[in-house]
């Protein structure tokens, strides 16, 4: 072999080795996931489904609030709940009367994302709620990821926590929320 050859042998395999170290590190090292929060409700029997909708005034119902924290940091969540009777007209939602229900603080350390195995919760707690007023409502779970200082009213329709409801009904909202319908004869 010529000199030339020799050299362009030698190039080729120590490329060759770099591409499959490249594979290898590629294969072996897990890509950090965009930081994110789980916040889910489920029914009574654990499942998302069968969550109350249909309810005698004062009969208790049942749901569990979960939240799993992949934020790669420690977040103080405060998760407030809310019945909501409100109605909407031409598109708007129109808030009549919002009632605090309920404040939750809790305080959870990251935990990673594992696409193996199976799910486990991080934290679940049951909520066990009822309703004294007819009417259609919502009941709404907004999720903060800092402490949240409530205001001190009874009746929060023309307070602050009004634009809360209404940007967590936002798709794009920086509330995470979920809601149930309920109706209460």
């Amino acid at each position: 072999m010529k000199t030339k050859d020799k050299v362009l042998t030698a190039l080729l395999l120590i490329a060759l080795l770099a591409c499959v170290a490249a594979t290898v590190y590629i294969i072996v090292t897990p890509k950090p996931t965009e930081p994110f929060t789980e916040f889910y409700i489920l029914g009574p029997q654990g499942k998302a489904a069968d969550y109350p909708h249909y309810l005698k005034r004062g009969e208790e119902a049942s749901v569990i609030i979960g939240i799993v924290n992949h934020e790669h940091r420690t977040v103080n969540y405060t998760v407030t709940i809310w019945l909501v009777n409100e109605s909407y007209d031409n598109g708007s939602v129109i808030l009549h009367h919002i009632y605090l229900m309920k404040v939750i603080h809790v305080r959870l350390k990251p935990v990673p994302v594992s696409i193996e195995g199976n799910w486990t919760p991080e934290w679940q707690s049951w909520y066990n709620f009822s309703v004294n007023r007819t009417g259609k409502f919502k009941l709404w779970f907004l999720l903060f990821k800092h402490n949240v200082t409530i205001p001190n009213a009874t009746d929060y329709a023309n307070t602050s926590v009004k634009d809360w409801i209404v940007e967590a009904s936002n798709v794009s909202s920086r509330i995470l929320s979920l809601n149930l319908n309920l109706v209460v004869r």
